[in-house]
């Protein structure tokens, strides 16, 4: 076979799966499924930080 043909093939399904992934996102996201959050999340209720106890 073409190497050509079997690069744009596999290329195609990689662009395919990856514009679908982000579609699964973007629905999961607006049907609540996936709430973004922070990378460092933020402190229980009530703690304080040891920088401020004195």
């Amino acid at each position: 076979r073409n190497t050509s043909a079997r690069t744009l093939k596999a290329l195609t399904w990689r662009i395919g799966l990856s514009v679908a992934l982000f579609i699964l996102l973007m629905v999961g996201y607006a049907t609540g499924l996936i709430q973004p959050h922070g990378a460092i999340p933020p402190p229980p209720p009530g703690y304080e930080s040891p920088a401020n106890q004195k």
